[in-house]
């Protein structure tokens, strides 16, 4: 059994297999990606001590089941952003591309970085719950394509009653998922609790508080500076020497983010606090949707005050 301080762990991700590299081992190996590899990495990492961390990037959820059967076994996972691998790759002067070089830069890039968050795990009940909110955004979409087609003026007869057909059973596939979702967070304490104090703000709705409880269990648990990060709503200047560039938002999680607009758009209209926000930035020369943006935020702001206090809307307190 190994017995070096530290070993950190580099995971290359793709749908088929893992390849896997022990730093500072120099030890590599690849395993599927299913239940059986899964097993055979995990035995395999239990021949070492003191693993640091298992680090790996986002590949669009291939690397969902191997994070949630790690974490399990109670080893520290570390989902990495792949613009900071590819970045750091660049950095090192690497040329060649092969998945187990990039399991090796993984690991290498964990043994000289440190998180600045450490997201909580979520629940199986969590991973169900958000699986839900993202298959009724799918139907949602397909939904309005279809209803898109509708209407298209080369359409035959036959050929919009095949889709008056689709539509309606995707709107009750939609229903059902809702159901779901409903009865998912009022099953829950906590979710319900959450769900309620969000849905007491002006412009809020169910849709809204069902995405923010899905996807945003942060709230209530970290600043606010950190919470806009996370949501994608944060500026960051652009300035170098002479130039003086417009800050602008970046990154951050897209699929909470489009209810947040939605929600800020009723929020300026009929939330008195919101309103009078935008209204001063709209007075102050600030574009529509630079305003509209920093409401966002105000709202985000709002929200993870509340959640953090547990408390319902009151419009004096904020």
């Amino acid at each position: 059994m190994n017995k070096l301080t530290k070993i950190f762990v580099g995971v290359d991700v793709s749908k088929d297999h893992l390849d896997i590299h022990l730093f500072p081992l120099s030890k590599s190996f690849r395993v599927q990606n299913t239940d059986a590899g899964l097993k055979k990495l995990t035995k395999e990492l239990s021949l070492h001590e003191n693993i640091e961390c298992i680090a790996f990037e986002s590949t669009g959820g291939y690397e969902s089941k191997m994070a949630r059967t790690l974490q399990k076994a109670e080893y520290q996972t570390w989902l990495i952003d792949p613009v900071c691998i590819k970045s750091f790759i660049r950095s090192e002067g690497i040329k060649a591309k092969t998945d187990m070089i990039d399991a090796k830069m993984i690991a290498l890039f964990a043994s000289q970085k440190k998180r600045k968050y450490v997201p909580k795990p979520l629940s199986d009940d969590h991973i169900e719950l958000r699986a839900l909110v993202k298959r009724k955004e799918a139907l949602t979409k397909m939904i309005a394509e279809e209803k898109r087609r509708l209407v298209h003026p080369l359409q035959t007869v036959t050929c919009r009653l095949s889709i008056t057909d689709m539509i309606q059973i995707l709107e009750q596939q939609k229903s059902k998922i809702d159901r779901m979702i409903t009865k998912a967070i009022a099953s829950n304490n906590e979710w319900g609790r959450r769900a309620e104090i969000m849905r007491s703000i002006p412009g809020v709705g169910e849709v809204t508080a069902a995405v923010l409880v899905s996807y945003m269990p942060e709230l209530g648990s970290v600043d606010h500076k950190k919470i806009a990060a996370l949501m994608g709503v944060a500026p960051y200047s652009k300035e170098s020497g002479y130039y003086k560039g417009k800050a602008s938002i970046y990154a951050g999680r897209f699929a909470p983010r489009l209810p947040l607009y939605m929600a800020t758009l009723t929020g300026v209209r009929c939330n008195p606090v919101l309103k009078e926000f935008y209204t001063r930035l709209r007075n102050a020369g600030k574009p529509a949707k630079v305003a509209l943006v920093a409401a966002m935020r105000k709202l985000l702001s709002i929200i993870n005050a509340m959640l953090r206090d547990q408390i319902p809307w009151k419009t004096a307190s904020c």
